[in-house]
């Protein structure tokens, strides 16, 4: 046999531990049926009788008041997920909105950075090849400082034959005197001007060929001395040569000279040109360590908008969990409201027929006899007993919505000593109303003289 709903076991608002609704909500609605009424009612033990009770309108309407107070605070919990859902998709998108500026910030200095490392190179390039120019015209000016130091040594060499020759000369004649002392003098001039040569570049080989003819002179000079006369004549020809070389050097010097001050023009614009771009370099790099600076900080505050959306999307599935488990509480609350509803008469707002509210108060009565019969059997059954109070406890339950259906003045639990004369005597004065009682409670009752103890009568 189905259970009527108050009776199913439940948890929640609304409902004992054991399971079985609080009566106070089946009457929840009982203050819409208008005037307040009383009911009578014994609770009882097993084996035990006790005196009617009243169950007052205050408790009915208070009962009413706290469901809608419930009802209201799941709506007002409703909207306010439903707020906080819509203020987090609002940052959400905000957050959305900056995450992407910030990432375009980025790609533009990653853009300027690209731009400055093209730049840094080719300025790295440039002083590559300043470099390289500056140690190949180092290599050359070595160069030529070695091959002057050979001229120097073949200079001294002459130098010491020149030496030798003086001695000789000496010894000859006046003129030959005269034509060494000459010869010393244009000697004294080759070595000053051999000295300037040695700091000088592209005359080595002419210098060379100098040392060449000097040392024929030399060669001439010492046949002559051996032949006396003849040589002072080759002596002053040597001197014409020498002269004449002497003078050749002096404009390979003034060339030398030329060429050396072009050289230092050149080594003085590579050098500025190097400050300069070493000065370019050292904005570069200042704009760089500024950009990497920069880029850090806008990769810091991507990280902390990154890790906000997180924490946003976190609370938003959060919130929408909550949403949803206060949707699928309200739908819970709707469906028991429709159960309700369809369990309760018009009076208290339902809309079960008075026919099917009574049919299963008779279908819980006649469990209610079947267990009766069973304790006469088996009176220390406890077992039996509980299921004996639980069943009028359904019972009386189910009386009370027809009793709100009908606008039954009270209830009554029966007692095992009572007649329907009896109960009529107690609330209507004449026991002779007991049809009355009967009338209303004939879905209950097979026979007006066979009552069950437990049992609730409606009482018209």
């Amino acid at each position: 046999m189905k259970q009527p709903l108050l009776n199913r076991r439940r948890t929640g608002p609304g409902f004992t531990r054991s399971g079985r609704a609080v009566l106070p909500v089946a009457l929840l609605l009982a203050s819409l049926a208008g005037q307040p009424w009383g009911v009578a009612s014994a609770q009882e033990a097993p084996g035990t009788l006790s005196a009617p009770i009243t169950v007052s309108a205050e408790e009915v309407v208070k009962a009413l008041a706290e469901a809608r107070g419930m009802l209201a605070s799941v709506n007002a919990e409703k909207d306010r997920l439903a707020g906080e859902l819509a203020s987090a998709q609002a940052k959400q998108d905000e957050l959305a909105a900056n995450l992407a500026a910030v990432n375009e910030e980025r790609d533009r200095l990653q853009t300027t950075v690209d731009e400055l490392k093209s730049a840094l190179d080719q300025s790295v390039a440039s002083q590559t090849a300043v470099t390289k120019e500056r140690d190949r015209l180092a290599a050359v000016v070595s160069r030529q400082e070695g091959q002057l130091k050979e001229m120097q040594q073949s200079l001294a060499e002459l130098q010491a034959g020149k030496d030798e020759l003086g001695k000789q000369l000496a010894e000859e004649q006046a003129a030959r005197s005269r034509l060494e002392q000459a010869l010393a003098t244009v000697t004294s001039e080759r070595d000053r001007l051999a000295g300037v040569v040695s700091r000088q570049e592209g005359q080595l080989k002419e210098m060379q060929h100098s040392l060449a003819e000097l040392q024929a002179g030399k060669d001439e000079l010492g046949k002559r001395l051996a032949e006396e006369q003849a040589a002072r004549g080759k002596l002053e020809e040597a001197l014409a040569t020498v002269t004449g070389e002497r003078d050749r050097l002096r404009d390979g010097l003034a060339q030398a000279k030329s060429g050396l001050a072009e050289q230092e023009q050149l080594l003085s614009a590579a050098a500025a040109e190097k400050e300069k771009l070493q000065a370019v370099l050292a904005q570069y790099r200042s704009t760089l360590g500024e950009t990497k600076q920069s880029l850090a900080g806008l990769t810091a505050e991507r990280d902390r908008l990154a890790d906000e959306l997180q924490q946003l999307q976190e609370e938003q599935a959060s919130t929408l969990q909550a949403l949803e488990q206060s949707r699928a509480l309200e739908a819970g609350l709707r469906q028991d409201m429709g159960e309700l509803k369809a369990q309760l008469p018009a009076a208290l707002g339902g809309v079960a027929p008075l026919e099917r509210l009574k049919a299963t108060a008779g279908e819980l009565a006649g469990e209610l006899r079947n267990i009766h019969r069973a304790l006469r059997r088996a009176p220390g059954d406890v077992e039996l007993m509980q299921r004996a109070d639980a069943a009028a406890a359904d019972l009386r339950e189910q009386q009370l919505l027809i009793a709100a259906a009908t606008g039954a003045t009270g209830m009554y639990r029966l007692r095992p000593e009572d007649t329907l004369a009896i109960v009529a005597a107690r609330f209507y004065g004449s026991g002779n109303r007991w049809p009355k009682v009967y009338a209303a409670n004939d879905h209950v009752l097979e026979d007006p003289d066979r009552l069950i103890p437990r049992l609730t009568l409606v009482l018209p």
